[in-house]
C-alpha cells in the first residue's frame, strides 16, 4: 500500500511489455480476419505529382480516440499511418466478413503468411482468374509457347488471350512500378507480370489468332464466292425459269392492257413477291393460284422449275458488302503481318529472345497466305462480276441490287409457286375421292333431272350429246361469255370441282 494522496507506483517493466504483446497480437489477429474491401480504381504513383493525392497530409480529420463521447478524446490527425491506428479495431470490426468469436492467439497464427499483393482492379482480376481455368500449363510454359509459337495454344487460348491484352497504361504502370519478388503477387498479377517480359506480346497473339484461323476464313470466302457464281449462271440458263417468266408475262400483259402499265416490254423480278398476293376478281384464289393451274395443264415440265436453281437457296444469303467487307479485312491483316515481319527484320535476332521463332514461323506461313488470296480475291471478282452481268440480264441495276435481295425475290415466288401446287394437288386428289364415291352411289341409284345433285351437274351434257358446254352454264358466267372457248372450259371445270367438294361435304 501507498501513502494517501501519493501516486500509484509505476506498474513493472514486464507488465508493460506483456500489455504491449498482448495488443499487439490482438491487432494482428484482426489484420488477419476476413474483411470487405473498397472497390476504387487506383492512381499510379507515376501521375502522383501535382494531384490532390500527393497534398493528402495537408488536410486534416479528427477521430474520436475513445469509445466515449467526450469532446476533450477528440485528437486532430493528419499522418495516414496513425489514422489507421486509431480506427482499425472500429473498421475491422464494422466491415468484417467473418463471423464474430473470441479467437486464441496461436502460434501457428501469429506466424501466418502475409496477404497477396494485387495490382489490377477486384473485377479486372477476377475475370482473368475465370479465364485463367482454360489454360492446363503454368505461366512459364505459357510464354514459352508464345515465344516458340507452337501449336499447344488452341484458337480459345489466343481469343483468351487477345480479351486480357493489352493492359491499360495504369495497369503498365502498375507493373512497372513493382520492384517486389513476383511470388507474392496474386495469381492473375503473377501471369500477367510473366507474359509482360514476352517482347511484342500483343502483335504476337494476333498474329498467331490469324494464322489459326486464315484458312476457315478463306476457304469460307471461297465458297461463298462459288455459290454466288453458280447461282447467277443457273439462273441465266434456266431455260425453265424463262418459260415461267414468259407465262408471267403474258397473262400480266392481258390484264394491263388498259392501264400505263399495258405498253410494258418486260417486268423487274423484284416485283415477283407482289405478284404472288394479287387476288383474282372474286377474292377467292391468287395470281400463283391461277398461274400454277395453267402451268400445270399446258406445260407440266415448269412445276418443277427450281430444280434447276440448286444454288438459289444459299445465294440469297449473301451479302456482297460483306464479302467484301471479309476480303478487305483480311488484305489489311496480312499487310500489317508482312510490317511486322519487316520489323522483326530490321531488328535483328539480337533484339529478341533465343528461342522467339515468330520470324522462322511466320515468314513462311505469309508467303503461302498471300498467294491463297489472290486466288481466293480472284474467285470473289468473277463471282461479282457474274452476278452483275445476271442482274443485268434481267433488267435491273446492279449498283443498287444485293445478291440477298436479288435471289430472295426469286426464292420467295419459288417457294410461293411450290406451295400452291401443293394445294392444287390435295385438291385434286379430294375431288377424285369424291367423284369415287359419287359414283358407286350412282351404280345404286339412277340419276334423275329432279335429283339433289347440285346444278351444275344437272345441266351436264348427257354422253354423246353435241350442245355445246357453254349452254349449260348457269347464266351467271355470261360475264365470261368474250373469253376464248378454252378459258371458258377451264372456268367450268373450275366450278364442277367445287360442287363435287359440296358432294363430298353432303355425303359425309
Amino acid at each position: 500500500p501507498h501513502p494517501p494522496g501519493a501516486p500509484p507506483p509505476a506498474p513493472p517493466l514486464h507488465s508493460i511489455q506483456t500489455g504491449l504483446f498482448i495488443r499487439s497480437h490482438k491487432l494482428q489477429c484482426l489484420k488477419r480476419r476476413r474483411i470487405r474491401p473498397l472497390h476504387w480504381k487506383a492512381i499510379p504513383k507515376s501521375k502522383l505529382q501535382s494531384t490532390f493525392w500527393s497534398q493528402l497530409d495537408n488536410f486534416e480529420i479528427e477521430v474520436n480516440t475513445d469509445a466515449g463521447n467526450n469532446i476533450n478524446n477528440i485528437k486532430t490527425l493528419n499522418t495516414n499511418s496513425l489514422l489507421i491506428d486509431e480506427l482499425e479495431k472500429e473498421v475491422v470490426g464494422v466491415f468484417s466478413l467473418s463471423p464474430k468469436r473470441e479467437e486464441k492467439i496461436s502460434k501457428k497464427q501469429l506466424t501466418s503468411t502475409k496477404a497477396k499483393i494485387t495490382l489490377l482492379d477486384v473485377k479486372r482480376s477476377n475475370n482473368i482468374g475465370i479465364m485463367l481455368a482454360q489454360f492446363k500449363m503454368t505461366y512459364v510454359d505459357l510464354k514459352q509457347s508464345l515465344l516458340e509459337a507452337d501449336n499447344f495454344l488452341t484458337v480459345e487460348h489466343l481469343e483468351s488471350l487477345k480479351s486480357m491484352f493489352p493492359l491499360t497504361e495504369d495497369e503498365k504502370a502498375a507493373f512497372e512500378e513493382f520492384k517486389g519478388d513476383p511470388q507474392t503477387l496474386d495469381s492473375a498479377e503473377q501471369f500477367c507480370f510473366e507474359l509482360l517480359s514476352v517482347p511484342r506480346l500483343e502483335q504476337k497473339v494476333n498474329y498467331f489468332l490469324f494464322k489459326r484461323q486464315f484458312s476457315e476464313h478463306i476457304e469460307a470466302l471461297r465458297a461463298n464466292g462459288i455459290i454466288l457464281e453458280k447461282a447467277s449462271e443457273e439462273l441465266r440458263s434456266s431455260e425453265q425459269f424463262g418459260k415461267i417468266l414468259k407465262w408471267i408475262f403474258t397473262i400480266g400483259s392481258y390484264l394491263n392492257k388498259d392501264t400505263r402499265l399495258g405498253e410494258s416490254v418486260g417486268f423487274s423480278l423484284e416485283s415477283l413477291p407482289k405478284i404472288i398476293d394479287t387476288k383474282t376478281g372474286q377474292g377467292n384464289s391468287t395470281f400463283i393460284d391461277f398461274l400454277v393451274t395453267k402451268v400445270e395443264s399446258k406445260n407440266p415440265d415448269l412445276l418443277h422449275f427450281e430444280e434447276e436453281l440448286p444454288h438459289l437457296e444459299l445465294a440469297s444469303k449473301l451479302s456482297l458488302d460483306i464479302l467484301n467487307s471479309h476480303k478487305k479485312q483480311t488484305e489489311n491483316e496480312l499487310l500489317q503481318l508482312r510490317k511486322e515481319i519487316q520489323f522483326y527484320e530490321d531488328a535483328g535476332k539480337d533484339a529478341f529472345f533465343p528461342n522467339d521463332k515468330f520470324l522462322h514461323v511466320m515468314k513462311p506461313f505469309l508467303m503461302l497466305a498471300e498467294e491463297t488470296f489472290t486466288s481466293v480475291s480472284n474467285v470473289l471478282d468473277g463471282a461479282t462480276s457474274t452476278f452483275n452481268s445476271v442482274v443485268e440480264y434481267f433488267g435491273d441495276d446492279p449498283k443498287s441490287t444485293s445478291p440477298s435481295h436479288f435471289f430472295q425475290n426469286i426464292v420467295t415466288f419459288a417457294h410461293a409457286f411450290r406451295r400452291s401446287h401443293h394445294i392444287i394437288v390435295e385438291k385434286q386428289k379430294r375431288i377424285e375421292q369424291a367423284k369415287e364415291r359419287e359414283l358407286r352411289r350412282l351404280g345404286e341409284t339412277p340419276i334423275k333431272r329432279n335429283s339433289s345433285l347440285p346444278n351444275v351437274l344437272r345441266t351436264l351434257p348427257l354422253e354423246g350429246s353435241n350442245t355445246p358446254i357453254s349452254k349449260n352454264l348457269p347464266h351467271k358466267q355470261s360475264k365470261v361469255s368474250c373469253l376464248d372457248e378454252e378459258t371458258r372450259n377451264d372456268l367450268y371445270h373450275s366450278k364442277v370441282e367445287e360442287d363435287e367438294i359440296e358432294i363430298e361435304e353432303v355425303d359425309e
